[in-house]
């Protein structure tokens, strides 16, 4: 039996694509496979308009952050199809999803693409919500 194979996902500022990447950790790294899920220019405007405070934001963000866990499922399946690893061989997703608002300064950060829907559409246990603490 090979070691367990973990996901992680994460896009930049540059809202060009969601990168999925494929590691194992023993016995020592390797990357696996790749993957580059382009973000739609719909999606990219919509991110922009939450990056500073506007008009019914947070009916605005929540849908998106529905969609965006959506994008991020989409990528993890293709890098899965791509690579031709199966669901059960993956032992957890990590996500640091997208960044719509870091306010070091006022103590917060947020960080969108619900987890739930990428475990739900993936069937992987997803982890997310890594910046909190920083």
């Amino acid at each position: 039996m090979s070691a367990p194979v973990y996901i992680g996902l994460m896009s930049g500022t540059s809202l060009d694509s969601i990168d999925a990447v494929a590691v194992r950790f023993e016995p020592s790294f390797e990357l696996i496979a790749s993957h580059s899920e382009p973000i739609p220019a719909a999606i990219d405007r919509r991110i922009h308009s939450l990056l500073n405070a506007g008009e019914n934001e947070i009916e605005r963000l929540g849908r998106l952050d529905l969609e965006l866990g959506a994008l991020f499922a989409k990528a993890v399946l293709q890098l899965l199809d791509n690579s031709g690893i199966k669901a059960d061989e993956v032992a957890a997703i990590g996500s640091h999803g997208q960044t719509i608002r870091h306010r070091p300064e006022a103590g917060f950060t947020m960080q969108i693409g619900d987890p739930n829907v990428i475990a739900e559409r993936t069937g992987i246990t997803t982890v997310a919500d890594f910046r909190r603490r920083d």
